[in-house]
C-alpha cells in the first residue's frame, strides 16, 4: 500500500492545484466535472505555473483541458479523490494529503483557491457556461461549444441572476449580458 506522503510526491502542478481546489472550503464537493474543468480554467488564468500544464481548448461546453481531465482520473485511480453523481470530492486519503498539502502551499495562493470556489460551485451550470462564454471569450469559442447558441438567448436573464446573487459587479454583468452599462443598470431597476 502506498502512503500519503509517496503519493503527494508523485504530484505535479496539475495534481497539487485539483487537491488544493477539491480541499478548499472544508472539502465542499465540486458539482461536477463541468465546474472542475472551469474552476480549473478559472484558476490557470490566475496562476502561470498552473496554466503552463493545462493546456486549456475550445471544447463542447467551454474551455476543457485533456489534462485535467485525465490527472483527475490518475487522481480517483490513486485513491484520492472519489466523483459520484453530481459531485466530485476527496477521499479521507484525499482529505489526509489535502492536510499536507495545504500546510506547504502558499497562503495567497490557498486564499485565492478558496475564493475561485466560493464564487463558482454555487452557480448552475447555465450560470457557470455563461459566466466563461462571455465574461472570458475564447476564440472559436461559439463554433466548438454545443451549449452557446442556447445561452445565447438567456444571457440577460442569467447575467441579472449572476449580479443578483452578488457574484458580479453591474458592469461585469452588463460585458455578459452584451448591453450598454447605462441600458442595463436600467433593465435591472425595472426587474429589482
Amino acid at each position: 500500500m502506498i502512503s500519503i506522503n509517496d503519493k503527494l510526491a508523485q504530484l505535479n502542478e496539475v495534481d497539487r492545484f485539483l487537491l488544493l481546489l477539491l480541499g478548499a472550503k472544508n472539502s465542499e464537493p465540486v458539482p461536477g466535472p463541468i465546474h472542475l474543468q472551469k474552476e480549473m480554467f478559472l484558476l490557470q488564468n490566475m496562476f502561470p505555473n498552473l496554466a503552463a500544464e493545462t493546456d486549456f481548448e475550445p471544447y463542447f461546453l467551454g474551455p476543457h483541458s485533456e489534462i485535467v481531465q485525465d490527472e483527475a482520473e490518475q487522481l480517483k485511480m490513486s485513491g484520492l479523490i472519489k466523483a459520484e453523481p453530481g459531485n466530485i470530492k476527496l477521499t479521507p486519503d484525499g482529505k489526509a494529503a489535502f492536510d499536507v498539502l495545504i500546510k506547504k502551499s502558499d497562503k495567497v495562493e490557498v486564499q485565492k483557491i478558496e475564493e475561485f470556489k466560493e464564487f463558482l460551485n454555487d452557480l448552475s451550470k447555465d450560470e457557470l457556461l455563461t459566466f466563461i462564454y462571455f465574461g472570458y471569450p475564447i476564440t472559436d469559442l461559439a463554433k466548438e461549444s454545443i451549449e452557446y447558441k442556447v445561452l445565447l438567448p438567456k444571457r440577460k436573464r442569467l447575467a441579472i441572476s449572476l449580479y443578483k446573487k452578488d457574484k458580479i459587479s453591474a458592469q461585469k454583468a452588463s460585458q455578459i449580458a452584451g448591453e450598454d452599462l447605462e441600458d442595463f443598470i436600467k433593465e435591472l431597476k425595472t426587474v429589482a
